[in-house]
């Protein structure tokens, strides 16, 4: 009887178990014994989320689909981070002990043709490739020989204008061109002012210019104003041993405007100019350097007086004295005055040699230049209250704005002095004045005019506050 039961119920428990499968989601880490998913079509074991969820149990991992993309996964408990990206050192690689060098991009052959002794470049796209030839490969100096010749030819056939060219002799020394041309990237030209026998070497390998200044069309020249272009300009430089004795500079090609030269010789001789040399040319020359001939007052503006040692000066020469720079021997009476200077007159405040009038016994008094009086006792000789009296004034003033006072230069400064008049006699007194300074004084309208000239060949700094003094004199 209970067998019977049994098996009554078998079909019915078959059943439920097929439905329970069909309905229920299996536990994979439960309900297997391994995860080998190598022969699925298709597998995600991350699920997809467009941010990142609050919370997170520690292990756990997803693919964030938005914003910073990528895999995260969750450790600690409620802590996401991103799953970093694989990176090797240098020691990971087979072969590769290090580095030279501060840079961090490791650079790889781009792949071609390579043959034993070429020589590595890189390609538009910075990638390493063979350039077909060896590194060191050095392209030999074309040259020509010639006999007897003003002009000569080189081919060099290097496809470049910046080119080195030299001259030499046949004794090995280097001839100077007249003129080196670069024709175009495969041919110069050199031509002599004489005949010349040697030959003529062109280097294309660094370019460049030539000795003497002459070089290739397209290439530059550093100036003052920067780098300035050089072509269609033929440099021509007369060789010294060429037989000739000059140099010259001229444009080519019908070049506008006058080349200038800057000389530099120890001891140059005119002689060996051709043309004319002007003042501005030779801005600062030595005076030992000048051996024969003569200047003409012109050319010497400002001569120091030290520097004559013979000869006499004429009058015209010495336009203006100060009296301060008498300090020996007699001048002439003559010089002292108009008339006939003697031992029976004297000389009058007006600067005229005059005879005494008689005294003692009587007779008239003669008398002028601010005196009145016939000598009697009515008439006494005494002082004219309205005529040029004798008489002394002192007048002292500081100038300024003196500053630096040029070569060869004069500067006038004025001292205020009511009464001056122009004629009247000033004694100066000047302060303590730098070497090469001379001074003087002269009455102006109510002024005394203090003149300062530099005798030197460079400029003397004037400070202000320096005192300077006249005494205003007028005699009888």
């Amino acid at each position: 009887m209970n067998e019977k039961r049994c098996i009554g119920w078998l079909p019915v428990l078959a059943a439920a178990s097929v439905l329970a499968v069909g309905q229920t989601s299996v536990p994979i880490p439960n309900q297997t014994r391994g995860g080998d998913f190598g022969g699925q079509s298709f597998t995600r074991p991350a699920r997809t989320v467009a941010s990142l969820p609050a919370g997170c149990a520690s292990g756990e991992v997803v693919a964030l689909t938005t914003g910073a993309t990528g895999l995260y996964y969750c450790t600690p408990a409620g802590v996401w981070s991103a799953v970093a990206a694989h990176s090797h050192g240098l020691a990971d690689l087979s072969g590769i002990s290090g580095k030279q060098g501060a840079s961090g991009v490791l650079q790889t052959y781009g792949g071609g043709t390579v043959n034993s002794g070429e020589c590595a470049q890189f390609d538009a796209s910075g990638s390493l490739t063979s350039s077909g030839k060896p590194c060191a490969a050095m392209v030999p100096n074309a040259g020509q020989s010639f006999t007897s010749q003003t002009a000569v030819t080189v081919a060099h056939n290097q496809g470049t204008a910046n080119v080195l060219v030299s001259c030499y002799d046949t004794n090995g020394a280097v001839v100077q061109p007249d003129e080196i041309r670069v024709v175009d990237a495969s041919t110069v030209q050199v031509t002599f002012g004489q005949p010349q026998s040697g030959s003529c070497v062109v280097n294309t390998v660094n370019g460049g210019w030539a000795s003497g200044g002459a070089g290739g069309g397209g290439g530059t020249n550093p100036s003052a104003a920067g780098l300035q272009s050089w072509t269609g300009v033929a440099w021509q430089a007369r060789s010294l041993t060429g037989g000739s004795t000059k140099v010259s500079v001229a444009n080519g090609d019908g070049v506008a405007g006058a080349p200038t030269i800057d000389i530099v010789e120890a001891s140059l001789q005119l002689s060996h100019l051709g043309g004319a040399v002007t003042a501005a040319q030779v801005p600062a020359l030595d005076a030992s350097k000048i051996t024969t001939g003569t200047l003409a007052a012109v050319q010497i503006p400002s001569l120091d007086a030290s520097k004559i040692t013979t000869g006499t000066l004429a009058a015209v020469q010495i336009p203006s004295l100060d009296a301060s720079k008498i300090t020996s021997g007699i001048l002439p009476a003559a010089r002292l005055g108009s008339g006939t200077a003697n031992s029976t007159v004297f000389l009058r405040g007006d600067g005229t040699w005059a005879t005494a009038s008689g005294g003692g016994g009587g007779g008239s008094v003669v008398t002028s230049g601010g005196v009145t009086g016939t000598g009697t006792s009515q008439d006494p000789v005494r002082v004219d209250p309205n005529g040029g009296a004798a008489s002394q004034a002192f007048y002292v003033g500081n100038p300024t704005g003196w500053g630096t006072l040029a070569a060869a230069s004069c500067l006038e400064k004025n001292i205020t002095a009511a009464g001056v008049q122009p004629g009247d006699a000033i004694a100066p007194v000047f302060p303590y004045l730098a070497n090469g300074l001379l001074g003087m004084m002269y009455a102006a309208n109510n002024l005394i005019v203090v003149r300062l000239c530099n005798a030197t060949a460079v400029g003397i700094s004037v400070g202000d506050g320096l005192a300077f003094g006249g005494r205003v004199i007028r005699g009888f």
